[in-house]
């Protein structure tokens, strides 16, 4: 990298680290993430994208999203020849469609997914770093996860990044971590 370039990039900030680590997904044209081979699986995330492209691109392997919600994209998850997914309570709001490319939404939506507003604790996508992307009280994700699953509360499972036995806590401090700068 040319020192020019390296002066224009911007300096890792609090709200990048926030972001990962609520296992957030801020989406780009091409998708927040790319699958190039192999299996991955997908339990309790949250992907919120920028209103097009795929959240999820697969180019081969397989697939699994479980307790997921995909909000805001044009597609929630897409796949080439040779690639396979499935998945069931997720939810999905604000995409055109659920599948794309190989894949059907009957493979990611499963029997028990839901539709619908995620209701956000906070959400502004003018704002992305002050968000709290944890279900509010009246949320479909709460207590939607896979009826198997408990969360930290012992209720049954949220979907979403903060759902499921190692989900965040709410109300507990996101905002600070050791070290941040503003």
């Amino acid at each position: 990298m040319t020192e020019e370039a390296k002066k224009a990039a911007p300096a890792p900030s609090r709200c990048r680290r926030r972001l990962r680590r609520w296992l957030i997904g801020l989406g780009i044209t091409v998708g927040v993430l790319m699958l190039l081979g192999g299996t991955v699986s997908f339990d309790h995330g949250t992907f919120v994208g920028d209103g097009e492209g795929a959240l999820l691109q697969l180019t081969s392997g397989f697939v699994t999203v479980h307790n997921t919600a995909f909000v805001n994209a044009a597609v929630a998850v897409s796949g080439s020849s040779g690639t396979n997914a499935t998945g069931d309570w997720n939810l999905f709001y604000g995409l055109a469609a659920i599948a794309g490319g190989t894949l059907t939404a009957d493979q990611i939506q499963g029997s028990s997914s839901v539709d619908g507003e995620p209701n956000f604790q906070r959400w502004d996508a003018e704002a992305p770093c002050d968000a709290l992307l944890a279900p509010a009280p009246k949320s479909p994700m709460v207590d939607a996860g896979d009826p198997d699953t408990i969360d930290g509360d012992a209720s049954r499972a949220d979907i979403g990044a903060t759902g499921g036995e190692d989900g965040f806590i709410l109300g507990a401090d996101v905002d600070e971590e050791e070290g941040d700068e503003e």
